[in-house]
């Protein structure tokens, strides 16, 4: 549930929550002395309303605009998938733009990861040239080049948060 709330939206909440305990001791503290027992949590019932109706006010807020399905703001428009990191033997790992590509050797493996943003999703790999992918329908795949001199790898990501689906292609130049 709360991968699919933009990262700083937890933040605030939680912000929002230790404000309304620290408003509620604070309000329970009169003229300088503290009331012994259950008496801090005694204050007018108008105080206890018009702060609890403008925390539910704040609170929902800050649920409604950090929401990744319901958020009128931009980030919540952006698609899930971000590009791909693609891992090749005993290089280090680089990371691949959609629509972009990369080479490898016919007789190699490549790892690739897509990057998805928010939370869990679903994927769908497929080969233009017949490649085999170990797992079609996981995010994360080990790619073995066909028979071919190039490849091309589309992957449609299907977000759990509600948004549309993003779809991405990687092209792939195959070396002898």
């Amino acid at each position: 549930m709360l991968s699919c709330f933009h990262p700083l939206t937890g933040r605030l909440l939680v912000a929002l929550v230790l404000g309304l305990l620290l408003v509620l001791v604070f309000l329970g503290v009169r003229g300088g002395k503290r009331r012994v027992g259950l008496a801090p949590w005694r204050f007018l019932a108008r105080e206890l309303s018009v702060g609890l109706g403008i925390f539910a006010m704040i609170f929902g807020l800050t649920v409604w605009l950090g929401s990744y399905s319901r958020s009128p703001l931009s980030f919540a428009r952006q698609p899930a998938l971000r590009g791909f990191v693609v891992h090749k033997g005993r290089g280090p790992s680089v990371r691949v733009e959609a629509g972009d590509g990369f080479s490898i050797s016919h007789s190699s493996l490549a790892f690739i990861t897509p990057l998805i943003e928010p939370g869990a999703a679903s994927c769908l790999w497929q080969s233009q040239s017949g490649a085999a992918v170990d797992v079609p329908d996981i995010c994360d795949i080990a790619y073995a080049p066909p028979s071919a001199d190039y490849d091309v790898l589309r992957l449609r990501v299907m977000s759990g948060c509600g948004l549309p689906d993003s779809f991405g292609n990687l092209r792939i130049a195959i070396l002898p």
